[in-house]
């Protein structure tokens, strides 16, 4: 089966934005909305981000941060955000935007995420022996 990648700019009232119309791999036969590189359709993405968003309490996956009560139709609010890895699309847990920006600009590498912690750690030890 061929992915055919459509692109439908929508306008919603903030912005405007490119979304694509693809198959979901988990109801390949229907192209929906997509959500990022995840693989899944906008619908799926939304039940997988509630599942989530119960599983961790409602808290980053990442500093523990709350996301704050769902509104009032039942939706998850907009700052959890959908963790996932870019080659694979596996969703790995719901996150605050400064925690899914932290590792998406660190390339989602761990090596350069320890290193980056260790460099904090030492400038933060030298100012305690001041």
């Amino acid at each position: 089966m061929t992915n055919l990648k459509l692109y439908i700019w929508s306008r919603d009232e903030q912005s405007k934005e490119r979304s694509e119309q693809m198959a979901c791999r988990n109801h390949p036969d229907t192209q929906k909305e997509w959500h990022g590189n995840t693989g899944l359709c906008q619908e799926c993405a939304t039940a997988k981000g509630s599942q989530l968003y119960d599983e961790q309490g409602g808290k980053c996956a990442i500093c523990g941060e709350s996301f704050g009560a769902r509104n009032e139709k039942g939706g998850v609010p907009s700052s959890s955000q959908l963790d996932h890895n870019h080659d694979s699309g596996q969703i790995r847990g719901a996150l605050c935007r400064s925690c899914n920006l932290g590792l998406g600009l660190f390339n989602d590498d761990s090596n350069r995420l320890r290193d980056a912690a260790a460099y904090l750690e030492k400038w933060r030890q030298m100012l305690r022996e001041q």
